[in-house]
C-alpha cells in the first residue's frame, strides 16, 4: 500500500508527458496538411541566423508559470513564420506564459525560463506584476493570447487541464484518491482539441487580423518590433531612390533587404560604377547627374508627366531622399510615401532663399503626411532642420554594416583622415603640427604621419581595419566615413570639443559645416533665412565668426554625441600620449559591444518606418 502513491506519481508523470506528445503530434499533422512544414523547409534561413532557446531552457515539471517550448508549440507558426524563439540573435529569448499573455525575455544562456524573474510561487496576476517590475530594464516582448469564441483565455484552458494532473499527483503523494483514467483521457482530448483549434486560428490570422500579430504586438522597454525576420515575404516593399551619395543608400539596402525590401536604385553619384547601379538614359528619364541636384521646377512637372502612368513607378511604395533631401520635391506629385533623411544640411541644392523657403514649406507638409517620414542620420542635422522649420525629427543613425570588416591591428602605425585629400588645408595645417611634435618627442617610426590617401590609392575596408587606429581632423560634423570606421570597431582619435572650437575659430577647420564656406571658400556670416519663430533663442548655425554659435552647434557633431568610446585629445602632445598609452584592444571591444546594440536599435527604428509605409501603400506589401 505504501507504494501506491509512488506508482500514482509515476503514472501521473507518464500521462503528463503523453499530453505533451499528443499535442505535438496532432499539431504537427495540421502543420503538415496545411503546407506550413514545406514553407518552413523552404525558408529555413531566417531561423539559422538566430539563437535557439530550446537547447538552453529547461522544463520545470508542473510549474504553472513556465511552459514546454519547442519549434512546434502553440505559438510557433503565425504570420511571417517568425517565432519569438528566434527573435534575439545575441542573447537567448526565454519563453514564459501567464493567464493572459506570453513573455519573451532577453536573458543569458543557462537561465531557466520564468524563474529568471520569479523568486517564489505566486498567483498569475502577482507573477505578471512581479515579472514586469523585474524585467523593466530588459528587452521584453509581451503578446496577448488568442481567445476562443466565448472569450475564454486559451492559456487559462491549458493551465486548467495541466493543473488537473499536477493536483492529482500532489494528492497522490498524500495517499488520497488519484485522478481517474477517464479524467486523464479527457485532459488529453482537451489539449488535442485546443491544439487543432489554435493552429486553425493562427492560420486564419494570416488574413491580417491576428490579435497577436508580431507586427502590432505590445512591447517592453526597448523593443518596438520583432527583432529579426522578414517583414515582407510574400510581396516585397519597394523603395525608389536616386541619390547623390553612394554610402547612404548602400547602408539602408544592407539593413532592409533582409527584411524583404526591394530597391529601384538609380544612383546619380559619380561612384555608382563601383556598384553597378548608375542612372542612365535608358533607366532614368528627365533627371541626370547635371540637373538633378539643382532641380528646377519645370523638371518636376516633366518628370511627373513622363512617369505618372509608368508600370514600374506604380510598383513603388515609397521614394527615399537622403542626399539631397530636396530630391523629394521631384516625387511629391505622385502622392506616395516619402522618406526624407538628412545626412547633411537640408538646403543642399536649394541655396537661393526663395527656393530654400519653398523646400521648407514642402518639408513641413511632408512631415504632416501620415504616410511619410522625415528624419536625419545625425543629431546635428536633426537640430538644424528644427532651427529652420520648427520640426523635431527623429534621428536614425547610419549603421554601415556593409563594410564587413573588423579591427585586426596587424599593421603598424595609425592612419590620418585630415581633409578629403592630402593637398587639403586640413592636411597641411595638421601635418605641420604633428610632424613638429613627432621630431621634438623623438617618437618611433610607428607614429609617423600617414594620410590614408597617401597610403592607399584604392583599398578594401579591411585594409583600414588592419591599422592600429585612425586619427581624425574633421572637415564636417557628420560624414559616412565616421560611421564606417566606427562600425569596424577601429579606435578613433578626434580633437576634444574645446580644441576643435579653437581650431574652427582660428583655422576654419570644419569648413564643410556650412555650404557658404564650402562653396565660396570663406567664412559664413549668417544664414540666408531667419529661424523658425520657436528657435529665435538658438545661435545662428551658419555664423562662422560667433564662438557661441560654434560651441552650441559643435556639441551635436557625431564624434561628440551618439558614438561613445571615441578618444579625444586636447593638443597634439596629448594625442601622442594617448596613442602610446591607450589600450586599443579594450577600446575596440567596447565599440563592438555598442555596435551590436546599435544595430538592434537602428533596425527597430527602420522597421517602424517600413511598417508605416506598408500600412498606407495601395500595393499592400506583405
Amino acid at each position: 500500500m505504501a507504494l501506491k502513491p509512488l506508482w500514482r506519481l509515476i503514472a501521473g508523470f507518464i500521462w503528463f508527458q503523453v499530453q505533451r506528445i499528443c499535442v505535438g503530434i496532432l499539431e504537427s499533422i495540421v502543420l503538415f496538411l496545411n503546407g506550413t512544414r514545406k514553407k518552413i523547409r523552404e525558408n529555413n534561413d531566417i531561423y539559422a541566423r538566430s539563437a535557439r532557446i530550446s537547447s538552453v531552457q529547461k522544463w520545470t515539471l508542473f510549474d504553472p508559470w513556465s511552459a514546454y517550448n519547442s519549434t512546434w508549440n502553440l505559438m510557433t507558426w503565425h504570420e511571417g513564420f517568425v517565432h519569438p524563439e528566434y527573435v534575439l540573435k545575441d542573447e537567448v529569448s526565454l519563453y514564459c506564459m501567464t493567464d493572459e499573455e506570453a513573455w519573451f525575455v532577453e536573458a543569458p544562456e543557462g537561465v531557466e525560463g520564468c524563474h529568471w524573474f520569479r523568486m517564489e510561487p505566486l498567483p498569475s496576476y502577482k507573477t505578471q506584476r512581479h515579472a514586469r517590475r523585474n524585467v523593466s530594464t530588459a528587452n521584453t516582448i509581451y503578446i496577448p493570447w488568442l481567445r476562443l469564441t466565448k472569450g475564454i483565455s486559451l492559456r487559462r484552458l491549458y493551465l486548467a487541464s495541466t493543473s488537473l494532473v499536477a493536483a492529482a499527483v500532489e494528492t497522490a503523494t498524500q495517499g488520497q484518491v488519484f485522478l481517474s483514467r477517464t479524467g486523464l483521457y479527457a485532459v488529453v482530448l482537451l489539449l488535442a482539441v485546443l491544439s487543432l483549434t489554435t493552429t486553425n486560428n493562427l492560420y486564419d490570422d494570416e488574413r491580417g487580423d491576428s490579435p497577436h500579430n508580431f507586427s502590432t504586438a505590445s512591447v517592453g522597454s526597448t523593443f518596438s518590433r520583432v527583432e529579426s525576420g522578414v517583414l515582407f515575404r510574400e510581396k516585397p516593399l519597394v523603395l525608389w531612390t536616386s541619390d547623390f551619395h553612394i554610402a547612404t543608400i548602400r547602408d539602408i539596402q544592407d539593413l532592409m533587404k533582409p527584411m524583404g525590401v526591394s530597391f529601384i536604385d538609380r544612383s546619380l553619384t559619380p561612384r555608382c560604377h563601383f556598384h553597378d547601379n548608375c542612372a542612365n538614359s535608358s533607366n532614368l528619364k528627365v533627371i541626370t547627374r547635371s540637373n538633378g541636384l539643382n532641380l528646377e521646377a519645370p523638371l518636376i512637372d516633366e518628370f511627373y508627366n513622363v512617369y505618372k502612368d509608368d508600370p514600374l513607378i506604380k510598383t513603388v511604395d515609397a521614394f527615399v531622399c537622403y542626399h539631397p533631401t530636396a530630391m523629394c520635391q521631384l516625387y511629391k506629385p505622385f502622392d506616395k510615401s516619402l522618406v526624407v533623411m538628412a545626412s547633411t544640411r537640408f538646403e543642399l541644392g536649394r541655396f537661393e532663399p526663395d527656393r530654400w523657403q519653398q523646400w521648407i514649406d514642402d518639408l513641413i507638409e511632408i512631415a504632416a503626411d501620415p504616410k511619410s517620414f522625415v528624419g536625419a542620420n545625425n543629431e546635428y542635422d536633426a537640430n538644424y532642420i528644427q532651427y529652420f522649420t520648427g520640426l523635431k525629427v527623429p534621428v536614425i543613425p547610419s549603421y554601415c554594416g556593409y563594410t564587413e570588416a573588423s579591427y585586426n591591428p596587424i599593421k603598424p602605425g595609425f592612419l590620418t583622415f585630415a581633409g578629403r585629400n592630402p593637398p587639403s588645408y586640413h592636411h597641411k595645417f595638421f601635418r605641420k603640427e604633428y610632424e613638429a611634435t613627432f621630431r621634438r618627442r623623438n617618437s618611433s617610426e610607428d607614429l609617423q604621419f600617414k594620410h590614408f590617401r597617401s597610403v592607399y590609392n584604392t583599398f578594401e575596408f579591411q585594409d583600414l581595419a588592419n591599422h592600429q587606429g585612425v586619427i581624425f581632423v574633421p572637415y564636417q560634423v557628420s560624414i559616412m566615413t565616421i560611421f564606417e570606421l566606427y562600425r569596424m570597431n577601429i579606435p578613433l582619435f578626434f580633437p576634444s570639443f574645446p580644441l576643435l572650437c579653437e581650431w574652427q575659430s582660428e583655422y576654419l577647420v570644419v569648413k564643410e559645416r556650412t555650404f557658404h564656406a564650402f562653396r565660396f571658400k570663406e567664412r559664413s556670416r549668417r544664414s540666408e533665412l531667419p529661424p523658425h519663430p520657436s528657435q529665435t533663442h538658438i545661435p545662428d548655425p551658419n555664423d562662422d565668426y560667433d564662438m557661441d554659435s560654434i560651441r552650441y552647434w559643435f556639441q551635436f557633431a557625431d564624434f561628440y554625441k551618439g558614438l561613445p568610446h571615441i578618444i579625444h585629445f586636447d593638443s597634439v602632445d596629448d594625442l601622442f600620449d594617448k596613442l602610446l598609452s591607450t589600450n586599443l584592444t579594450a577600446v575596440s571591444t567596447r565599440m563592438k559591444a555598442f555596435n551590436i546594440k546599435a544595430k538592434k536599435d537602428i533596425s527597430a527604428q527602420w522597421r517602424e518606418v517600413l511598417l508605416k509605409i506598408a500600412k498606407h501603400s495601395p500595393n499592400h506589401p506583405m
